[in-house]
């Protein structure tokens, strides 16, 4: 017979040996306990089943994985706005709308610059010629003339994309980038005449220089007009040793290899227009004055003026603007 959780009372008499001693009191019969017996506390079944946890586990994993994924994608999407932005504006928007916030006159769209250039570029004789460009100074001839040697030197076309609109100088322009099979290119400027009908500019598109690189590389005295990369330079030497005085300049072209060096004193007004020409790229393509004396080094200029912040001249010269005598800007 199974025993049923009972225990059995001790006898509180204590009990002798016949010597006066007491022992401790005799237990009656001890039946076992049964193993599951906790006193007057009955065994409480879980309200909740494991289904029932596994699946509210399940149930917040699966929250926390949707609040994940859309914290990525809210910084996905904020990124890529922020992308777009910074895309948009560097890029050519629509011209009307860049019309409105920034163009003095309307300018034509990329595809029309594109369209303008080509015709430039395969006229087949001077009037052709004559009908799409600036001319400048040359006469149709003498520009056809030396826009079929610069084409012939730059070889065949490998491609031809619209590159930037900008107004500048005064003046409106917008921009095509040639690249050749030689790894040489060629920046064509675009600009409106007077009727509105817009022109490739002659001299930008030739970096026309009044005198030949060979006889600016020479000794003697020379001055000239020039189209040329500007940069800093760390180079004094001859007349402009004196750092405090003058700060030294690189002029390259993609025409010639050797650089000239040329010079602008801190207090004069071509100083402060290559300044602010170099504040808006560097190097920049500028259009200046430069002269040398007998007693300069070879390849060694004074720059005298800047004609132009790019190498399209204007009514105005671009160092005018500015003061002489005011303290240099940094």
């Amino acid at each position: 017979m199974k025993h049923k959780n009972v225990h059995r009372g001790l006898s509180q008499m204590p009990t002798s040996n016949g010597s006066g001693d007491t022992h401790a009191p005799r237990v009656g019969k001890i039946a076992k306990i049964h193993r599951n017996y906790k006193g007057k506390r009955t065994r409480q079944r879980s309200s909740r089943s494991t289904k029932a946890l596994e699946n509210e586990k399940n149930f917040r994993d699966y929250v926390n994985y949707f609040v994940l994924l859309a914290a990525a994608c809210l910084c996905g999407l904020i990124i890529w706005i922020i992308y777009k932005q910074f895309g948009n504006n560097t890029k050519r928007g629509d011209s009307k709308t860049l019309l409105e916030e920034t163009f003095i006159i309307p300018h034509p769209s990329q595809a029309e610059c594109l369209a303008i250039v080509d015709k430039f570029l395969s006229a087949e004789d001077p009037e052709k010629l004559a009908a799409i460009a600036r001319l400048n100074e040359f006469s149709a001839a003498q520009a056809y003339a030396l826009v079929s040697a610069a084409k012939k030197a730059d070889g065949e076309k490998v491609s031809m994309e619209w590159n930037l609109a900008r107004e500048t100088n005064g003046l409106s322009l917008e921009t095509v980038f040639l690249t050749y099979q030689n790894n040489k290119n060629r920046l064509v400027f675009l600009l409106p005449d007077d009727q509105g009908k817009w022109r490739v500019d002659v001299a930008s598109y030739l970096r026309y220089g009044t005198k030949p690189w060979s006889e600016l590389s020479a000794v003697g005295n020379c001055k000239a007009e020039v189209r040329v990369i500007v940069g800093i330079d760390s180079y004094y030497n001859g007349l402009f040793v004196d750092e405090k005085e003058w700060v030294s300049f690189a002029l390259t072209s993609p025409d010639y290899d050797q650089p000239l060096r040329a010079y602008a004193n801190v207090n004069s007004r071509a100083f402060k227009a290559l300044i602010e020409c170099l504040r808006a790229s560097n190097p920049a393509p500028v259009t200046l004055e430069i002269s040398r004396d007998a007693g300069m080094e070879p390849r060694q200029f004074e720059i005298k003026r800047v004609i132009a912040q790019d190498w399209v001249e204007s009514d105005k010269v671009f160092s005018d603007g500015f003061k002489d005598g005011d303290v240099a800007p940094k």
